[in-house]
């Protein structure tokens, strides 16, 4: 970190009174926490190329592949997020009739439970990004986007009602590939109310519409600021002016707006508007950085646990997971030992 980095991080921690028997406590409560968790799947696959140079009869880079690495993506990422930070969860997801739900059913990490469903009206979903010396070309998504049937739609609804009473958080992943039809979030925003269970929810734009407004209502919001303004149709308001507008409209517990390297800015009930910069590393790959935030952000909210120290760890999260290339998790000792070292570096 930077000299000015430091100082804004501990001046943050310093503020807010976080120390380190915050973080040991809210740490400890990770496993207890049991998390429901329904969203889609996505292969991502990262293959890495050489440049050969520049084809001869049109301006086309050729470039020469290489090797293939595949990971859990999507609210897959999310799992095993949530898995290497110790949480119990239970996973609700739809994969294509293909070798996807084979290749998800036979790489469960420890740990796991749940249940893949088949839909044989769709391929499962892959993300190949093509890396060439060190920089993303091209991504290449296989990919259908339409609604899941009524009758898939139900068997998914009944084990999740089936489920969720032994569970103490609903956390839904939307990425917008169809398996969260707009009667289906109503429902299980019904289901939530009904059952005295909170439901998070993190929804993404990516190269589809947002669906921000049928999640109103849900105890923790979390979206980027590029989604934020997307549905607000807004590209120039002060952040401040965002935040506003979004609680106004959605009526959450908490609404969490993460602004990449800039940090989160937010809106609680209970304390109102709050911050925290982002804690600074050296980048490698943004993928999967809000998914490590969101599964921190998720294991941390408890009654018990101060917003601020929340916001920490889910910071330390989201920073960890862009040192590594690719989709790899970030893990319990690696949120607890950046933690710690932060604390101990700013006293």
């Amino acid at each position: 970190m930077t000299a000015f980095q430091t100082k804004e991080v501990c001046d943050k921690i310093s503020q807010a009174g976080i120390e380190q028997s915050n973080i040991v406590a809210a740490l400890d409560l990770f496993p207890k926490k049991k998390i429901l968790l329904v969203g889609d799947l996505i292969i991502d696959i990262y293959t890495e190329c050489t440049a050969i140079g520049k084809t001869a009869k049109t301006p086309t880079l050729s470039v020469k592949r290489g090797s293939s690495k595949q990971y859990w993506g999507g609210s897959s990422l999310i799992c095993n997020n949530l898995l290497a930070m110790n949480g119990e969860v239970t996973f609700v997801a739809v994969t294509g009739d293909d070798w996807g739900y084979d290749y998800f059913s036979q790489r469960k990490q420890p740990g796991f439970q749940g249940k893949f469903f088949k839909d044989s009206s769709r391929p499962t979903t892959i993300k190949e990004r093509l890396w060439v010396d060190g920089y993303k070309l091209l991504q290449v998504d296989t990919v259908e986007n339409h609604d899941i049937s009524p009758q898939l739609q139900e068997e998914i609804f009944g084990f999740i009602a089936a489920e969720i009473e032994r569970h103490d958080v609903l956390l839904v992943a939307d990425n917008r590939h169809g398996m969260m039809p707009s009667a289906q979030i109503q429902r299980l925003k019904a289901l939530c109310k009904k059952v005295g269970k909170p439901m998070v929810v993190d929804t993404q734009v990516s190269s589809r519409w947002g669906n921000l407004e049928e999640y109103a209502d849900a105890s923790i919001i979390c979206v980027n600021e590029t989604e934020a303004r997307f549905f607000l149709r807004d590209e120039r308001a002060p952040k401040e002016e965002l935040l506003a507008r979004l609680v106004e409209m959605l009526r959450p517990e908490r609404l969490l707006v993460k602004l990449k390297h800039k940090g989160v800015i937010g809106w609680d009930r209970t304390q109102g508007i709050f911050s925290f910069p982002a804690v600074p590393v050296a980048p490698v790959d943004p993928i999967g950085a809000g998914d490590a935030f969101l599964s921190a952000a998720t294991l941390s909210f408890h009654p018990d646990v101060n917003l601020m120290t929340s916001m920490f760890l889910a910071s330390c999260s989201g920073a960890i997971a862009v040192t590594k290339m690719g989709t790899d998790p970030s893990t319990f000792d690696e949120i607890r030992d950046m933690a710690l070292g932060i604390i101990d570096s700013c006293a």
